[in-house]
């Protein structure tokens, strides 16, 4: 079974990610599949001042797939400019998930 774990990148977001509870019971309900997906809004870019957006999210995303692919996942990865929701909901139709995690706001500077 395919699964999205939506993520912005936030404190919240790598809590639900490291949770082994969370992704044991994923597995335990036939899980096998995850597509980590971030969303960049589209005002949010590489070259604002003062914040490497593009080093934070590479170093995060490298450890939340490492995270997933120890707990037994097989993990492919989407990084898209766009509508959050919008973007969360086409990945998951296009790749046929049947299950969307999304936690609750972590309020990123991604956001």
């Amino acid at each position: 079974m395919k699964a999205v774990l939506a993520t912005d990148l936030s404190a919240a977001s790598e809590a639900t990610i490291e949770n082994e509870t969370c992704l044991e019971c994923l597995g335990r309900i036939g899980v096998d599949e995850m597509h980590l997906v971030t969303v960049i809004p589209s005002n949010v870019h590489a070259g604002m001042p003062g914040i490497d957006f593009e080093n934070r999210r590479r170093k995060a995303i490298a450890n939340y797939e490492r995270v997933i692919e120890r707990a037994g996942f097989d993990v492919d990865v989407h990084v898209v400019r766009g509508t959050p929701h919008r973007r969360i909901r086409g990945i998951a139709e296009t790749i046929g998930a049947s299950l969307t995690i999304v936690g609750s706001r972590g309020k990123s500077p991604l956001e």
